[in-house]
């Protein structure tokens, strides 16, 4: 038996942990999952015919998925392999926001929307509201609609997105989904749950282009927000967790207020770490908290609330995660900004998901964006200057 084959045979006896659909947001992931005692295995939703067998000779601990868009196949796989998957129940409220919707209102939990069929031909709101894919994920799609017009043009554009995209993803055919505009702040809150024991580490702001752009986005994190938000916002979510059903694993909730009542309403909710698991790294850089390692821990039921309730932050910094749309889409030729992103010592991390000579293809098409920045600085005036320098100097030529 030769060196190569006994590694292999040593290497199957490992307790591992598949990342599915993770694609070239896997490497800070890989590390995480190792510091934690396992053996990330990298695969994506088209190779789990070929490699399912393969699988099943495995020790595999479990399944972890940042893709809302992966969810599904993670539950599949999950049964193929006989490990214990998140009921369908309770998934389908995470991909599904008028399925949601209508769970939180028959538990009398206040949350201001109502659900429209996409061929409903007149608005069944006071203008503005907002217009937005039922099973749509990324806020592709979402829109602040203020006359007849804007309203029949947004939902035309929603249907063919469900068509080409969200109908993929989702166990019935997408519609449309209508909700008041809430002109108060938002934020978006990263927990874990352990036996329905919910704690909030991350709260993030975010910052959008325009009201009539919901993708083109930066998150920004510290502690005060953190101590400010989470002692209103956590019994929120722990009730809504318990209508739902989930028990332990991330959670990741947006959440607006009403400047009218005063009152926080959900947007959304999914069973994962936030911004396919960056708010993680942000979570870490800004507090010290290794909140990806917690997260894959409560995910595989191996954290305990003592230990849940024990931590503590360690750092008070500020932080940013930057996501800038692709634009107008296209083959990329090149990219403005890079010399700029390697030097910038706030920097810690940056990706930009397609190569040179690939395709970036945006909504309806796809939900694509440019890049995924994250910076991290001991004061809010130096992420600020972050914000608005990476605001300038990062884009893309395409050919």
């Amino acid at each position: 038996m030769n060196s190569v084959t006994l590694m292999m045979m040593q290497e199957s006896k490992l307790p591992s942990l598949i990342l599915l659909d993770q694609g070239v947001h896997a490497g800070f992931i890989d590390d995480d999952i190792r510091a934690i005692g396992l053996l990330p295995l990298r695969l994506a939703s088209e190779e789990i015919p070929e490699k399912l067998a393969w699988l099943r000779s495995r020790n595999i601990r479990g399944i972890y998925c940042l893709s809302e868009a992966s969810k599904f196949r993670e539950r599949e796989l999950a049964v193929a392999l006989d490990l214990p998957p998140l009921p369908e129940a309770v998934l389908e409220t995470g991909r599904n926001k008028r399925l949601l919707h209508e769970r939180l209102v028959e538990a009398d939990f206040r949350y201001y929307s109502i659900s429209a069929s996409s061929s409903l031909p007149e608005p069944p709101l006071a203008f503005p509201f907002i217009v937005k894919p039922s099973s749509g994920y990324a806020s592709a799609g979402v829109r602040l609609v203020k006359n007849r017009a804007e309203y029949l043009k947004a939902v035309s554009k929603i249907k063919l997105m469900n068509r080409m995209l969200f109908d993929r993803y989702a166990n019935e055919v997408s519609g449309v989904l209508c909700e008041e505009y809430l002109d108060g702040p938002e934020v978006s809150i990263d927990a874990i749950v352990v036996n329905g024991n919910v704690r909030v580490f991350g709260v993030c702001t975010r910052e959008y282009a325009g009201e009539d752009n919901f993708q083109d986005y930066a998150y920004f994190m510290n502690v005060q927000n953190l101590e400010r938000y989470s002692a209103e916002l956590q019994p929120i979510i722990t009730k809504a967790l318990d209508v739902l059903g989930y028990v332990s694993g991330p959670v990741h909730v947006e959440l607006r207020k009403s400047g009218r009542t005063g009152r926080w309403h959900i947007l959304d909710l999914a069973f994962r770490v936030g911004g396919m698991g960056y708010i993680g790294e942000l979570i870490r850089g800004v507090t010290g908290v290794e909140y990806n390692r917690l997260a894959i821990r409560a995910w595989l039921g191996d954290l305990s609330e003592p230990e849940l309730r024990g931590i503590r932050a360690s750092r008070n910094n500020y932080g940013l995660v930057f996501v800038p749309a692709a634009g107008k889409g296209g083959i990329v030729k090149s990219y403005l900004g890079r010399e700029y992103l390697q030097s910038e010592k706030a920097v810690k991390y940056f990706c930009f998901p397609k190569a040179e000579g690939e395709r970036y293809v945006v909504y309806p098409d796809g939900t694509e964006y440019l890049a995924v920045i994250i910076g991290i600085a001991e004061t809010e005036p130096e992420v600020m200057r972050l914000y608005n320098e990476l605001s300038k100097k990062v884009g893309v030529i395409y050919a």
